[in-house]
Order: C-alpha cells, then structure tokens, then sequence
C-alpha cells in the first residue's frame, strides 16, 4: 500500500480492538508529503486501545515523510489484557521525526511483544527537525509493559539521539541484535531511574 499524505494525522494501518490479525508480505509505504505540510503525524501502524494477538510478517514498513512527529510502527499500551504482538522478517526504515519503533500510552496495559530478524533502518539526516528521541522506546512512567524480546535485528541509524529508551518496564530482553551507528552517540538510557515510581526490572542485554 503506497500512501501521498496530506493533512494533520494519518495512520496507513490502524489496528484497534481487534484480534488475532496477520499482515503478511505487504508493502507500507509513506512518502510525498507537500513541503507546506509543517505539523503532520505520519505512522504505517499504529495499535490502539485494545489489540491481541498480532502477527506483522516479512512486510516493508517505509516511512519517507521527513514528518516532524511520527513513526514506522507505534504499538499504543491498552486495557487490561492488551498484548500478543510479533513483529518478524520486516524491512524497517523511516526518516520522520519520532521513534521508529514505541510502545508507549497513558497509564495501561502492554505485554509480549516479540521484535525479531528484522532490518531497521532511521536516517534523521535532513535537518529539518531536531534528531528522533530516541530511536527505539519501551515503556513511559506512566504504563505497564512486560515481557519484550527484541532479539537478531539489524539496526542501521543515522541520527543523534539515544538508541535505546526502556522506561517503567518489566523483563525486557535484547539479544543477538547487529547495531550500525553514524553520527550518534551510543547511549542505552533507563529513563527515570532517580524515581523509584519509574522501575525497570529485568533487563537483559546479550551479544
């Protein structure tokens, strides 16, 4: 699917209260957005307020808007019981401002996500808008996230922010993953952590 964006707000795929939803092999495209187009929010996905068991698989996630606030997917914490998402095999790439990658909300509820073998590309290089921070993002002060594996993925980045944010979560684990980096400074951050109410427990980093 190939998208001309135009306007605020705009989400290619939104998934939102739905069950067991495979997308499989498909080509997500967001480009050619007018130059007048200054406040914009351009994502391929975005999981909303309830979403279970989801399968993203050997897809293309392009995200070429140069968009000051978005990203390739946004995975959105939900009621009680929200989780179940796998993401494999994709070809990642985004040049918009805002994560690549987040899972993030108000005060709910996220769990086992699986982030694996794919390629994943930022390249924040234009100056147009300040450096994507950061570049990945599991978890906010406010939300429950738990049991997230991000394991074999090949991470190309060209920005200048942090490559990794894992706030307020619960058995994280990064493994096996290929990092390149130009023009950034290698910097996992735990957000938070003076605040006893920001807890990170259980992360594991492996080669």
């Amino acid at each position: 699917y190939e998208a001309f964006t135009k306007g605020f707000e705009h989400n290619i795929i939104r998934i939102n209260y739905a069950e067991n939803v495979e997308l499989y092999g498909c080509d997500i495209v967001a480009d050619g957005v007018p130059e007048d187009e200054v406040h914009r929010r351009i994502s391929n996905i975005d999981l909303r307020s309830y979403w279970k068991d989801v399968v993203i698989d050997s897809c293309m996630l392009v995200n070429k808007t140069y968009a000051e606030a978005g990203g390739a997917m946004w995975i959105r914490t939900g009621v009680n019981g929200t989780g179940g998402l796998t993401v494999r095999n994709c070809d990642i790439e985004k040049s918009c401002h805002d994560e690549i990658i987040a899972v993030f909300g108000s005060g709910a509820y996220a769990d086992d996500i699986v982030i694996e073998n794919n390629t994943i590309k930022v390249d924040d290089t234009s100056g147009e808008y300040d450096p994507s921070a950061p570049i990945i993002k599991f978890g906010t002060s406010k939300d429950h996230v738990s049991n997230v594996r991000f394991i074999g993925n090949d991470v190309d980045v060209a920005a200048g922010s942090n490559v990794l944010d894992i706030e307020h979560a619960n058995g994280v684990t990064v493994s096996g993953n290929s990092f390149n980096f130009n023009l950034i400074k290698f910097l996992t951050q735990y957000t938070g952590t003076d605040n006893p109410s920001n807890l990170v427990n259980g992360v594991a980093f492996y080669a």
